[in-house]
């Protein structure tokens, strides 16, 4: 006999979600589900964009250069679907620079499209505040799980201690951008030592 119910059962596994990227042609809108952007070394091999695994990486022992690349989860209210947009270093450098006066990315609204109509053109990015008052979105996906299930990698093998590295140079390198392009610098954090 059917074992009916009327609600669908808990999910004991993340959700797997499609990769999409900036499409060609034309620009990409959605909102923003993560907290922030997530990333690491990745290498085009074997007809795909897979992580770097080294020091035992078969991609780097063929001389496979690397190359970083952000994911971010994102919901489109166009089509009601959530997807992992990836972005490239220099894309996620500019993303970086536009949230710094943001508290979070999650509900943001960002614009991806590319300089020419070619598939591998510089990414554009655009990035507006979240909507007040904020429309109900889907909850942020846990990434490096669903990212570990993409790339059929035990879930303990994506370390975050990689992309927090990644993210403060990504913030370092932006702040030397925004002071070669004569931006004005987010403010510093103040310093909780007391004082005498």
């Amino acid at each position: 006999m059917p074992q009916w119910s009327n609600t669908p059962p808990e999910r004991t596994t993340p959700r797997p979600l499609p990769i999409i990227r900036t499409p060609v042609g034309k620009s990409l809108a959605a909102t923003i589900l993560s907290d922030e952007m997530i990333g690491c070394p990745t290498h085009f091999w074997g007809g795909r964009t897979s992580p770097c695994e080294a020091p035992d990486c078969d991609a780097c022992n063929h001389g496979s250069p690397t190359r970083w690349h952000a994911y971010l989860a994102i919901y489109s209210a166009e089509n009601q679907s959530s997807a992992i947009l990836e972005l490239p270093d220099a894309a996620a450098e500019q993303l970086a620079l536009l949230a710094r006066g943001l508290p979070t990315l999650r509900g943001a609204r960002i614009r991806v499209s590319r300089t020419k109509s070619t598939r591998n053109a510089r990414v554009i990015v655009d990035l507006r505040q979240p909507l007040m008052p904020q429309p109900p979105i889907p909850a942020a996906p846990d990434l490096p799980a669903i990212m570990a299930i993409i790339w059929k990698l035990p879930a303990s093998t994506i370390s975050t201690e990689q992309s927090d590295l990644r993210r403060a140079a990504i913030k370092l390198d932006a702040l030397v951008l925004a002071k070669r392009n004569g931006k004005p610098l987010p403010p510093k954090e103040p310093d909780a030592t007391p004082r005498r």
